[in-house]
């Protein structure tokens, strides 16, 4: 897909962002002004030794929810956590592209959080 090519994301935003339209009418994300920081606290979190049981809490106590106005749970935040999209890539078409929009999450998180992510799994499994 050629906007895959040029870093433009075919599909709905991922919680922390929502979708609009460049200043060129072009289709654009951007962070959502309510919810980036905390999505983004959320990475930080982990990545600094939270639980996910820790998180879940943390997010109710927050507020956050997801893009359907859900709680978020554990599954929800391992999704959150496992989307690249948050340090500037996504997935199309089992393909990775590069994103030019604002990342909410900085590469060396994000990549902390998915050696957790790991652990947790070979834990649980």
């Amino acid at each position: 897909m050629i906007c895959c090519q040029q870093g433009r994301y075919p599909g709905h935003a991922p919680l922390g962002y929502v979708n609009g339209r460049s200043e060129y009418g072009l289709p654009w994300i951007y962070p959502d002004i309510q919810k980036a920081f905390w999505v983004a606290e959320i990475f930080k979190k982990f990545a600094e030794g939270n639980s996910l049981k820790q998180l879940v809490v943390w997010c109710h106590k927050a507020g956050l929810t997801s893009v359907n106005d859900k709680p978020l749970y554990a599954k929800a935040i391992i999704r959150i956590l496992q989307n690249p999209f948050y340090k500037g890539k996504f997935r199309h078409n089992g393909k990775l592209y590069t994103h030019y929009y604002e990342r909410l999450v900085e590469k060396d998180v994000w990549e902390k959080c998915q050696i957790r992510l790991k652990h947790y799994r070979k834990n649980k499994g």
